[in-house]
């Protein structure tokens, strides 16, 4: 007989899934992200855009230019686009949907979502052991913003594959650089060309300060050259540049002028669109945000700095705290900017908690994560509340979504109780939400 090939290390899964853990996690987040995925109408004012652009997209043959109506959209590249473009064609060839059915655009945020899990799982085993990163990947997909995300036709899940793709392959540089392969070099350059296409510099942005925090707390950085920069950054350019370069030229550079000065350069001076929050936010609604995972990843900070000496958790600090702070200091402010940074997180709060030797954390700071588990909860029934939804601005039918200021903690609370196939607080009278379909308004 064969000799069995479970692992033991992951507990009491069912035997088929301890060998098979991408399965298991595939299947959680199925569990996790169907409901209410086919049903649920437009749930913001943004995810209604990104789907009408990618909409005229197809209608026009026209995948350079991004527009909302009559009216350029120059704010982010047009990558996440492409993906629903891709999504809602095959969608239409298996005759499943129509290009005016929302989660044919969401497809793309549920599969990025999903990719971001697998590779937290992937790349967390030679990071934190292969029993903790199964949990935190497992932490991941159940983090509350997650779920939010993988429900909107929108960047960020996608872009959080791209992340933890790219800081996946980083860390095996960091940790191994002489095994580390021309091809796994290539693979790190173009993940961060296709996370350009996403969202402009953010994704970058990840590997880039976690590099430099790294070259200045190791005082070297024997890393760099197994990456390859002398031929992997022109190929990162490469990946990007035809599309900015053809942008460019069609809009006579208004792309970059707006997108630029006028749409990052507003984020980083003021609370765009009514959406600035103090330094510290995203520490105070990180219970909320990481809900249910967050209390252990707070109870694991204190033990992770006392190991910081430690590659692995050097590694993972150094991804998390310096982008951390910027997205602290940067005016606006909303839960799903520092999503890049959670498969870390995660897998440092999944590292202590299958630690037997763990560490409890000093007095005061078990009754600080246990209130942030509280008051998660709180607002969480708040959210759930009879007037959950007139406290976030959101009124069915009397509000447009291009005016109205919905809170994030009141989603679940609007979409729920919107009629299937109407969009909350959209209004047919509201340019340019007259282009879009009516299923998508309400």
């Amino acid at each position: 007989m064969a000799p069995s090939r479970t692992d033991r290390s992951l507990g009491a899964l069912p035997e088929a899934l301890q060998r098979r853990p991408r399965l298991a996690l595939v299947l959680l987040c199925l569990a996790l992200w169907l409901p209410g995925f086919f049903t649920l109408p437009a749930t913001d004012r943004d995810e209604a855009r990104f789907a009408q652009a990618t909409k005229q997209m197809l209608d026009t043959g026209d995948y350079v230019r991004i527009r909302v109506g009559e009216e350029e959209r120059n704010k982010k590249p047009a990558g996440i686009h492409w993906l629903q473009a891709a999504s809602v064609t095959l969608v239409e060839a298996a005759h499943l949907g129509t290009r005016r059915d929302i989660w044919a655009y969401r497809i793309p945020s549920l599969l990025g979502g999903m990719l971001a899990v697998l590779a937290t799982f992937h790349w967390g085993r030679s990071l934190v052991g292969r029993r903790a990163a199964l949990l935190g990947a497992a932490m991941l997909a159940s983090s509350l913003v997650l779920v939010a995300e993988a429900h909107i036709a929108k960047t960020d899940a996608a872009l959080l594959a791209t992340v933890a793709a790219a800081m996946g392959l980083f860390a095996q540089a960091y940790l191994r650089p002489e095994h580390f392969t021309a091809k796994q070099a290539a693979g790190f350059w173009l993940v961060l060309g296709v996370s350009i296409l996403l969202k402009g510099p953010v994704g970058p942005m990840v590997p880039l300060l976690a590099g430099i925090t790294l070259a200045v707390a190791d005082k070297g950085a024997p890393w760099l050259r197994a990456l390859r920069p002398g031929w992997g950054l022109p190929l990162m350019v490469a990946a990007a540049a035809p599309w900015f370069v053809a942008i460019g030229i069609a809009t006579e550079g208004r792309f970059f002028e707006q997108a630029v000065g006028g749409d990052m350069l507003s984020k980083i001076g003021s609370g765009e669109e009514k959406h600035g929050g103090p330094p510290g936010f995203y520490l105070l609604s990180f219970g909320i945000a990481a809900f249910p995972g967050a209390w252990i990843v707070l109870c694991a900070l204190p033990t992770a700095w006392r190991d910081r000496l430690n590659p692995p958790t050097r590694f993972l600090l150094a991804w998390i705290v310096p982008s951390w702070l910027v997205f602290e200091a940067v005016s606006t402010k909303l839960p799903h900017y520092t999503l890049p940074m959670y498969p870390a997180l995660m897998l440092l709060g999944a590292a202590w908690a299958m630690d037997p030797l763990r560490r409890l954390p000093a007095r005061w700071w078990r009754w600080f994560a246990l209130a942030a588990l509280g008051l998660a909860a709180l607002g969480l029934a708040l959210a759930a509340g009879p007037r959950a939804g007139s406290w976030c601005g959101i009124r069915s039918g009397r509000r447009c979504c291009c005016r109205s200021e919905p809170c994030w903690s009141g989603w679940w609370r609007a979409t729920r109780r919107a009629a299937p196939g109407a969009a909350p607080g959209c209004s047919a009278r509201c340019s340019p939400c007259r282009s879009m379909p009516r299923c998508w308004r309400g």
